[in-house]
């Protein structure tokens, strides 16, 4: 069974609210002839460097709050660069 406590809920429902507000973001900025005065492709890359935040936020978090994760959780530079 899963162990759903409140903070990986609250992992959970940020990266869902960070995975499905950059279309709705893209759309709203446009301007009113349908073009945009940025490069769109730059709020996608923004959003998944803020997701790659937190979750590297949530790994080390978790890493040390949690003593039976920090036994497994191994990284080699090949996973880094993966």
């Amino acid at each position: 069974m899963l162990d759903m406590s409140v903070a990986n809920l609250g992992f959970l429902a940020c990266a869902l609210f960070f995975n499905t507000l950059t279309a709705p973001t893209v759309k709203f900025t446009q301007s009113a002839d349908g073009s945009y005065t940025y490069n769109k492709y730059c709020i996608y890359f923004i959003a998944e460097f803020i997701k790659l935040g937190v979750a590297a936020g949530w790994s080390v978090w978790k890493y040390h709050t949690d003593p039976d994760i920090a036994k497994i959780m191994k990284v080699s530079r090949r996973d880094i660069m993966q």
